[in-house]
């Protein structure tokens, strides 16, 4: 018994200890000067790096310590466990909790399982049969009976989850610190040292003068631009982007004062959005109108700098914390919780994601056979889905939890709409669905899915976050519907203008009241809002947005009458978001199945520190830890689609003797879309082959749909001079020197994951001229053509080259990162890297080369120095290799 009191002492300490250090980081480190933006007073209300309460309830500090902490909570059960164990010992019975005679048994309406999908997979797809899969599955892992105590296996379980929250809260301190010195880094420099660097780096501009552009559901749109309307940066490198966190600082000596900072204490500053960025112009989002007028008045000079919000940081925080702190009665996310502290782990761990895995398998609550029927036509109604689609929407419906790998092109966004307008079916009147994503362009095409398709859709956010078409779907348009708040807001604003330069304190005692009297309206308006809708969207940190808080009841000062539950969750772009943000949505709330879509093989989270806990999402770790869900082959579709262009590929990744059973192994706990539908098969064969072990089809209605990139490859190729391969509608161009002297230049500035960033002019021009060539010669505009880079720096000199040329007036340029769930018809890839050493740095990295050659949906043209590219990283050579060996052929040769 000793060693089991210091042990469970031990770990107390030692959480103790680490929760109080992450939980002060905010505070020590960002009070202490001369770091801190502002200080309490004058201006910490308009820009504070204090941790400051996020708007709406239950929204704390990033790592506050609470009352009560986790740990003491479970350690107090711990003990109660023991005396019941000791008690059952001494009666000369041993408690297994895995021994199935012991546990209590499941109702036959319950299940582990999806057995079959599809009676017949030669024929068209049918029903699923829900007798049987609602029914336990004989072929699902029994339990396994273990002879540790109870005690043992709990006191495993809450050291492995207080480890967890340590390892999640300590990294997402990592990065926020990291973020931060960045900024501090950045914003000290052009202060003291460089004051030219943030033009040169595009991550701040100068001599900025500010004007009314217009009002936006209560935001003020603002537009900053120079005196002469001249061009903001040289070169087109600014990095601003629509969303963006900034701050702006009033030049306090006017034009051209660089001493002036926002890291200087009494400097007057704003923290504001952007909106949208243009060669000229920067346009931001003022919600306080007034106090944004008092600090900089008309005809300022104003600097802007990239910065962040805190707000994220601290609902991952606070997320993460509840997540570790689930009570024992909440058995779906204790379920939860167990499962994925226990992925990538062994022993005890193990079995903990066997047993979750079984529980997970099972389906939700009061689900019957008719419910499943419902749902399960519903969804095939509305959309029309292929096998593979099918099957992982019969999964979503009958099971906890379900993960849907997409590969590019197959549908992955359009599948969760699926499954959602399923989940819809099955909601009462206070029940709704919440399906998330990671970005905001990603939670707007979920809104679109779901609204081309008949639903009632709330989108959650900012008006001048989300896209145009959806304005009149955000909560904020309907609020202004509503008369009660509105009258109440107009009297708020009334008041608080009184009282503003009186010093009668009955005017602002009637200002307060009328403040707080407004903010109560909006949140009941804001709950009785969404009984009106079928589906709620959201981005994952925006699930824990005050409207969605206080429609589910959970405001300290409003209860509604018929509180909101989301007992279906649903989230897209799973594999781009960091592990605790996914934890957002689940942990606000409380679902009852969840659905997570995402591709491992694609873009992970971007993570700037070297945060090891960070850099895998949640959705990769649960698909390979997981045992497989009972998945069926759905042969109609492998007969609709060719494989014919795959028969040219000779690659180590590609079973040849069992198709697809490596990718399968590695992703055993996902199902798999397997048909696209994005390009031309010559396109898809080789990222088929070489991320997808060969299982990735196209449909042969697709190859004639996408023949004509063939007919623009050829013409533009041609008139390229230098070494062109080409093969079906895929062409490469090389650029290499000939002397062997590096054709890269390091350019200014990092990339966005911390590595230097480069350009390549002699590969820009010739984009340029293949550009030209295309747009000049052939029936495609300039908008069809998309022109990719890993590089800022040769997205910079891409754009100011190209914007030369009148008739390129409208190609797309960005990085891999901002192209990954975008398609074009023509795809243009420069590599950039040239040089003696073969060096690519992150053109290594095999889910950047697979989202960089999915988007083209015609014609895909690499242009590179393929000596180098190919040379430096074995993916990219065997890529050129196998273009070169059926360069020429048609597909009768092959």
């Amino acid at each position: 018994m000793k060693h089991k009191v210091v042990v469970s002492l031990l770990i107390a300490c030692n959480f103790h200890v680490i929760s109080s250090w992450t939980s002060s980081f905010f505070g020590s480190k960002l009070n202490s000067q001369p770091k801190s933006l502002c200080q309490n007073g004058q201006n910490s209300r308009r820009l504070t790096w204090q941790p400051s309460q996020v708007t709406g309830p239950a929204i704390t500090g990033p790592c506050t310590d609470t009352k009560t902490t986790h740990t003491d909570i479970h350690m107090r059960k711990q003990k109660a466990s023991d005396r019941r164990t000791r008690r059952a010992q001494r009666n000369g019975k041993e408690l297994d909790v895995d021994d199935p005679n012991q546990q209590q048994q499941s109702s036959t309406g319950r299940s582990r399982g999806i057995t079959k999908i599809f009676d017949d997979t030669k024929k068209k797809p049918t029903s699923p049969n829900f007798s049987k899969l609602l029914h336990p599955d004989s072929t699902q892992p029994k339990p396994t009976s273990s002879t540790r105590s109870r005690s043992s296996k709990r006191l495993a379980l809450y050291s492995q989850i207080n480890d967890y929250q340590t390892s999640q809260l300590t990294s997402l301190t990592s990065e926020f610190k990291y973020e931060e010195s960045l900024i501090l880094e950045r914003l000290s420099s052009s202060k003291d040292l460089d004051p030219e660097r943030p033009l040169r780096e595009g991550e701040g501009c100068y001599d900025l003068l500010s004007s009314l552009r217009g009002e936006l559901l209560g935001d003020h749109i603002y537009r900053l631009q120079k005196s002469d309307v001249s061009e903001l940066f040289e070169n087109g490198n600014g990095k601003f982007k629509p969303n963006d966190y900034s701050v702006i600082t009033l030049q306090t000596f006017g034009l051209d004062d660089r001493l002036t900072s926002p890291v200087d204490l009494d400097s007057q500053k704003f923290e504001v959005v952007v909106s949208g960025v243009g060669p000229t112009y920067i346009d931001i989002v003022i919600s306080d109108q007034l106090k944004f007028t008092e600090v900089f008045p008309e005809g300022s000079y104003l600097r802007i700098d990239r910065y962040f919000s805190k707000t994220s940081y601290e609902r991952m925080c606070e997320a993460v914390k509840a997540f570790c702190d689930v009570e024992e009665e909440e058995e779906n996310m204790r379920q939860y919780r167990d499962l994925v502290t226990g992925c990538g782990e062994g022993g005890e761990e193990n079995n903990r994601v066997k047993e979750g895995s079984r529980f997970m398998s099972k389906p939700v609550e009061n689900m019957n056979k008719e419910k499943a029927k419902l749902a399960y036509s519903t969804a095939q109604s509305k959309f029309p889905l292929n096998n593979s689609q099918l099957s992982a929407v019969a999964l979503s419906l009958s099971r906890k939890l379900t993960t849907i790998i997409g590969p590019p092109g197959t549908g992955k966004t359009f599948t969760g709409c699926a499954v959602a307008s399923g989940f819809n079916s099955l909601c009462s009147d206070t029940e709704k669905v919440l399906c998330c994503a990671y970005s905001n362009v990603g939670a707007d095409n979920f809104a679109r899915g779901l609204k081309n398709r008949g639903l009632r859709v709330l989108r959650i956010g900012r008006a001048t976050a989300v896209g145009d078409d959806l304005v009149e779907d955000t909560l904020e348009f309907y609020l202004r519907k509503d008369r009660k708040w509105m009258e109440a807001m107009e009297e708020a604003k009334r008041a608080t203008k009184n009282a503003k330069n009186s010093r009668d304190s009955n005017l602002k005692t009637l200002a307060t009241s009328a403040v707080k009297t407004a903010d109560a309206e909006k949140m009941k308006a804001s709950a009785r809002i969404m009984l009106d809708f079928d589906v709620v969207v959201s981005t994952c940190i925006g699930a824990a947005d005050a409207a969605i808080l206080t429609a589910m009841g959970k405001a300290e000062n409003y209860k509604p009458d018929s509180p909101l539950t989301f007992p279906y969750l649903i989230i897209d772009e799973a594999c781009q978001s960091l592990e605790a943000a996914t934890l957002v949505p689940l942990t606000t709330t409380r679902c009852k199945s969840l659905v997570l879509l995402g591709d491992p093989m694609q873009l992970p989270p971007t993570v700037l520190s070297s945060s090891p806990s960070l850099e895998t999402s949640l959705m990769e770790r649960l698909t390979r830890s997981m045992p497989a869900p009972v998945m069926v082959t759905a042969k109609k579709d492998s007969e609709d689609s060719t494989n014919t262009y795959l028969k040219t590929v000779n690659l180590s990744n590609a079973s040849k003797g069992k198709q697809g059973a490596k990718y399968i192994s590695a992703n055993a706990g996902g199902v798999l879309l397997k048909l696209q539908y994005r390009m031309h098969p010559s396109i898809a064969a080789y990222p088929s082959a070489q991320f997808y072990d060969g299982l990735l089809a196209t449909p042969e209605a697709l190859i004639a749909e996408r023949e004509g990139g063939a007919d623009v490859v050829d013409a533009v190729l041609k008139k390229i001079e230098g070494g062109v391969e080409v093969f079906g509608n895929v062409g490469i161009v090389k650029v290499e020197s000939e002397d062997g002297v590096a054709l890269e230049e390091r350019s200014e500035g990092k990339d966005g994951i911390g590595e230097g960033t480069f350009k390549n002019s002699k590969e820009a021009e010739t984009v340029a001229k293949i550009i030209a060539t295309i747009t000049n010669e052939s029936k495609v505009a300039a908008s069809d053509i998309g022109v990719i880079t890993p590089y800022n720096g040769q997205k910079s000199l891409l754009k100011r080259i190209i914007s030369e040329q009148t008739s390129s007036a409208g190609v797309e340029v960005n990085t891999v990162d901002g192209f990954q769930g975008r398609e074009k018809r023509i795809i243009i890839f420069s590599a950039v890297r040239s040089n003696r050493g073969k060096k690519v740095g992150f053109l290594s990295d095999g889910r950047r080369m697979n989202v960089a050659i999915t988007r083209a949906k015609e014609a895909l043209i690499v242009v590179a120095d393929t000596k180098t590219v190919g040379g430096g990283d074995r993916k990219w050579g065997e890529f050129f290799s196998w273009v070169k060996s059926n360069n020429g052929k048609s597909l009768d040769e092959i």
